[in-house]
């Protein structure tokens, strides 16, 4: 699975940054586990190296626009960033 998100390019594909970012909180999360001895792989994994290229690609800008989508805007869904 790293090496496929370590594929991505977040600079030309725009839903790469949140992916990027995703993929660094699973890893982390993953090596907060008890046992993480036997996730060895896992734990050389960099995932301070996704966090980067997801802030470097802006991927907070690509969730902003969905909350300012106008999908959002006329749904019934309250979304407090409209």
């Amino acid at each position: 699975m790293d090496a496929i998100v370590s594929s991505l390019n977040a600079f030309e594909i725009k839903e790469a940054g949140p992916l990027l970012l995703t993929w660094a909180v699973v890893l982390c999360l993953i090596s907060s586990l008890p046992g993480k001895e036997e996730h060895n792989v896992l734990l050389e994994i960099d995932h301070v190296g996704y966090v980067r290229q997801a802030f470097d690609s802006a991927a907070f800008n690509y969730f902003l626009d969905i909350l300012h989508s106008d999908l959002l805007k006329e749904s019934e869904v309250c979304c407090p960033y409209s």
